[in-house]
């Protein structure tokens, strides 16, 4: 039996749920226990301080190091999860040879299990071996496809008539695939070799010394991704270009491989808000990667379309960063208890250059990377380069990477965070709001910042951290 191993689940981070505190005594109470309770806060804010930033998959080792668009053979490794359409190589899960009728003695014919993706998925619409397509349509589920429903075109596809092919989406309640049973036999495929919930295309090819003379192809495929609901609406779709909320929605919500979140665990409205918010500007076409914490594919999620998941009162909530947002209050020096941390733009934290690393789709799909330096910043830098590199799974738009790109530029030039107690009455703030502060000594007259944290002291006060808005930035 093919066995798949799936990383499901961490602690997305150590956050209580918020709970009812009535006056004075109920902080002390609570000091007496701890040092900081976390009222709420922008996850990402909460994870960078513990596990620390993530720069993107481009470390050794990593799953992106390894790539998509390759074939593996193995009965255990991580299986990727697809949203939008894309390309991927998929893991070889079962191989054997036979004559095509059932006897597994026989060698004119390869049987191969290709194990896709997390499922249930859209229809697959290419299949390459190497560079050649060996199918272009809407290959739906169930359906085999013979060595004569490929491109008609011989000198794209050189491997025409030794293919046939049979596509599962995924689905629960998929059934054996009758084109690998009938090839090797029941006794070696048996009708438990279901692969509920993964999708995955069957092959059968038949040998041919000169098509095959360098070896087995490298067999890709693109499809479709899974079906996702749409949070506005509540209906099922699956297509390309999914909506980066109604993404960030299936995963958290996800009982194999996401955070097994259930409905009132989320603040709806925010979600159905955001998704507004976003629009089309950020189509969803990649793969997360089962292997990688549950933190690190959130944030390249919410990465993917600005926002900011806010873990307050029990509940997620989901907003977008944008121009024009406005202030809620106005937090002035006098609210301001005791000394004030103020973090500013320092080196190692600015940048003048950027690399985004992401798949295009222009390119079949392969590997590109976006190259950003911005003249006015490296002046300003005395002509010194500061520079990061960046991977971005989830967006194959190079238009869309480069707006990403120009905005972590900006965004890392007003690194300027401040950190305060403030009196309790504040507790009816909330994070990811748009405060304004007001400090003379500052020279600050309700200059906007970002609550990105919040914890009850002890002393029953509120520490807050906030981090300077700039709207002109923000994307």
């Amino acid at each position: 039996m093919v066995k798949t191993f799936l990383v499901t689940f961490i602690a997305l981070c150590a956050i209580t749920p918020s709970m009812a505190i009535a006056g004075p005594a109920a902080g002390a109470i609570l000091g007496s226990l701890l040092k900081k309770f976390i009222i709420n806060a922008i996850v990402s804010a909460v994870v960078g301080s513990v596990f620390g930033g993530k720069k993107g998959r481009g470390g050794a080792g990593s799953s992106r190091d390894q790539g998509l668009i390759v074939n593996k053979n193995s009965n255990n490794d991580p299986v990727p999860v697809i949203y939008g359409r894309t390309r991927v190589g998929g893991t070889r899960v079962y191989m054997e040879t036979s004559n095509g009728s059932g006897d597994t003695g026989g060698s004119n014919i390869l049987n191969i299990v290709l194990l896709l993706c997390e499922g249930q998925m859209g229809d697959i619409k290419k299949v390459w071996f190497n560079d050649s397509v060996v199918f272009e349509g809407t290959g739906t589920h169930g359906t085999i496809y013979g060595p004569d429903d490929d491109v008609d075109d011989e000198e794209v596809n050189k491997f025409r008539n030794t293919v046939e092919m049979q596509y599962f989406d995924g689905r629960d309640d998929q059934t054996v695939s009758t084109l690998i049973q009938d090839s090797v036999h029941e006794d070696n495929w048996s009708d438990s070799h279901e692969l509920r919930g993964l999708a995955y295309i069957a092959l059968k090819l038949t040998a041919d010394s000169e098509k095959y003379s360098g070896g087995l192809p490298l067999i890709t495929v693109e499809l479709e991704g899974k079906k996702i609901i749409n949070v506005a609406t509540s209906s099922v779709y699956n297509s390309a270009d999914q909506n980066p909320v109604d993404v960030l929605y299936d995963y958290l919500s996800n009982t194999r491989y996401g955070k097994g979140l259930v409905l009132s665990d989320f603040d709806v409205a925010s979600f159905q808000q955001a998704r507004t918010d976003v629009g089309n500007n950020y189509p969803i076409n990649g793969a997360l990667f089962t292997d990688l914490k549950l933190y690190e594919n959130i944030n390249e999620i919410t990465s993917a379309m600005n926002a900011l998941l806010i873990y307050t009162a029990g509940t997620y909530k989901l907003k977008i960063q944008k121009p024009g947002e406005s202030t809620t209050r106005t937090i002035t020096r006098d609210e301001m208890i005791g000394s004030i941390n103020i973090s500013g733009n320092q080196k190692g934290v600015r940048l003048n250059k950027i690399t985004i690393n992401y798949t295009n789709r222009d390119l079949n799909y392969n590997e590109d990377a976006y190259i950003l330096q911005d003249s006015d910043y490296l002046a300003d830098d005395s002509n010194q380069t500061f520079e990061t590199s960046n991977d971005i799974a989830l967006l194959t738009n190079e238009a869309k990477i480069a707006a990403i790109a120009q905005y972590k530029l900006d965004d890392s030039r007003i690194q300027i965070s401040l950190e305060f107690e403030a009196p309790h009455t504040l507790l009816t703030a909330e994070c990811g709001d748009i405060v304004g502060i007001t400090h003379d000594a500052m020279g600050y007259t309700n200059k906007p910042f970002r609550i990105q944290k919040m914890e009850l002291t002890p002393e029953n006060t509120v520490r807050m951290t906030v981090k300077l808005y700039r709207s002109d930035i923000q994307i």
